[in-house]
């Protein structure tokens, strides 16, 4: 009998033990209990300056202050410029982080384009937009396509043949 006592008396304990977690669990929606939600990681986003034209280019990127070095950009190919990811899946992907201000990528600053040795164009910085059909430019935003490509997202800005002075 003492024994049957005993078990009823924990059976009792657990009774409330269960009443309080649960009680808990409705007032705080169990968090700390339930949910563990692994962040969402964003992938990054490579950056491509592709040449669309029959010539030869030498691309000089200068963004703010600091100075990347000239590229050489073949017809029909691309030069790869480093990635870069966004702080949250809402952020536009080129204005927050292509052009973001955080990391002064492409926020100002000026890129030159040369061929055959001589400077043939030079936009200058900061971004900007308007229809790219009006203003096919490096910094407008409206100028630069991004998507995903084997798997890899990428952005991309093409120099286009319309962009360079005629030779």
């Amino acid at each position: 009998m003492k024994y049957l006592m005993v078990m009823i008396g924990r059976i009792h304990i657990i009774k409330k033990g269960l009443l309080i977690t649960l009680l808990v669990c409705s007032v705080s929606g169990c968090e700390w209990f339930f949910s563990r939600v692994d962040p969402i990681i964003l992938p990054p986003y490579r950056i491509e300056i592709s040449n669309e034209t029959d010539d030869t280019l030498m691309i000089d990127l200068k963004p703010g202050s600091s100075k990347i070095g000239i590229q050489t950009i073949y017809p029909d190919s691309a030069i790869y410029y480093g990635s870069f990811t966004l702080d949250d899946e809402d952020d536009d992907v080129i204005k927050d982080g292509l052009f973001s201000e955080k990391d002064n990528r492409f926020s100002d600053g000026y890129v030159e384009l040369y061929r055959d040795g001589e400077l043939i164009l030079r936009w200058t910085g900061p971004m900007f937009e308007r229809n790219d059909s009006i203003a096919h430019h490096f910094f407008n935003a409206n100028s630069w396509e991004y998507g995903i490509d084997n798997l890899d997202s990428f952005v991309r800005y093409t120099i286009r043949k319309e962009d360079l002075p005629a030779k």
